[in-house]
């Protein structure tokens, strides 16, 4: 037929539809799980820092690290982790215009481990520093310990109790 398209011509003629709740991906990823799972990334990635590196480092400094990690937990918990992103005036004025009072449980936890990671980085700071000092080294003139017990004497007038006699031919 002349004038009409014939199926196998064209590609993708009759693609099928999905059908409603069925298909295993069905639109964007939703803004909050993504938020979630970079807040509790970077946290992760502070606290692990601070394990691996947390010999080599000071009490101030481990104060500093581990305040810091509680704050994307903190923000995440108490809902302000949309807002920051929209800067300090909507997170300022929104936030707290928008926020259910009297404050609920999981608001007041966020507040709370805010309030905690604030004070460990900046009370951190009132933490005297002292410079690490190096061990003394052991040096060779040192006198080695003295052993436990004397020294067995092997010699064959010590080892020899028998006599001539108690030999046998």
């Amino acid at each position: 037929m002349p004038g009409k398209a014939s199926r196998r011509s064209v590609p993708f003629a009759r693609a099928a539809r999905p059908r409603p709740g069925l298909t295993p991906y069905s639109g964007p990823m939703d803004p909050n799980l993504l938020l979630a799972a970079i807040c509790i990334g970077v946290s992760l990635l502070i606290i692990v820092m601070v394990a691996v590196v947390g010999r080599g480092m000071s009490l101030r400094a481990a104060a500093w690290w581990i305040g810091l990690a509680c704050l994307p937990i903190a923000a995440l918990i108490s809902g302000m982790v949309p807002r920051m992103i929209d800067a300090w005036n909507v997170m300022a004025v929104d936030w707290w215009q928008q926020l259910e009072r009297p404050f609920t449980v999981p608001v007041m936890a966020g507040l709370a481990l805010g309030g905690i990671g604030f004070l460990l980085l900046f009370g951190s700071r009132l933490i005297p520093y002292k410079k690490r000092q190096k061990k003394p080294k052991t040096t060779a003139a040192t006198p080695a310990p003295a052993p436990a017990r004397p020294k067995p004497d092997y010699t064959p007038s010590a080892t020899s109790t028998a006599t001539p006699s108690d030999r046998t031919p």
